[in-house]
């Protein structure tokens, strides 16, 4: 419920014109809503409807209906096929780690029209060890208001879900109907902490600017 009145709050001072340096700050405050949210919720898989409701209003609608189109999809499959495992059903599915993130700080954004960029420093840890990484979030202006378009995956490692959020959730990336079982590995399963050591560790993390979660 906080978290929902934090983000209508950042939806309320986002409608006044976006300008210049005005610009950057306000999607580098819709970015950080996002994760300071996100990082909190944990989501495994797909969003639940629960925390659709904190995320929705600062998503693009084209976002949300890729989401949407993903949990139909979801339920389909485990409609046909009760015994398999469906795809986006575990695992963090918004950054390049599959078990998720602990913190995160945020870069300077690039702002171009209607698109900014904002580099992600982010990590996560378990008993002493730590990954680090950067992911890139991508946001729109419309109507006056930065929202999130799309989350690129860019991890140093191979084992990444995909390219970027939308491609991990698009409709290609579901398994066939006609191909059960095909939910249990392939698109939709970032990679995990054992699988970036076998690949040789983890890049240091470069120094960011923003504020650490």
């Amino acid at each position: 419920m906080r978290l929902t009145l934090l983000l209508l709050l950042f939806g309320l001072s986002l409608s006044q014109p976006v300008r210049g340096n005005q610009g950057e700050s306000e999607a580098v405050r819709v970015a950080e809503a996002f994760y300071i949210a996100y990082v909190k919720l944990g989501p495994r898989g797909l969003p639940s409807e629960s925390a659709m409701k904190t995320f929705a209003p600062i998503f693009t609608d084209e976002l949300t209906e890729t989401i949407e189109q993903a949990r139909r999809a979801q339920a389909a499959f485990i409609k046909k096929y009760p015994s398999d495992k469906p795809p986006w059903i575990e695992g963090n599915l918004f950054a390049s780690l599959w078990e998720g993130v602990d913190s995160f700080s945020l870069g300077r954004p690039l702002v171009h029209d209607q698109f900014a960029s904002i580099p992600v420093y982010l990590e996560w840890s378990l008993n002493g060890e730590k990954a680090r990484w950067i992911d890139v979030i991508v946001l729109q202006r419309s109507e006056k208001a930065w929202r999130i378009s799309d989350i690129f995956m860019n991890a140093p490692w191979s084992f990444r879900a995909g390219p970027s959020l939308r491609a991990i959730l698009a409709p290609e990336n579901a398994p066939n109907a006609e191909q059960p079982g095909a939910g249990q590995a392939g698109p939709g399963q970032p990679a995990t902490r054992s699988q970036l050591e076998s690949e040789g560790g983890e890049k240091p993390k470069p120094e960011a600017e923003g504020r650490s979660r």
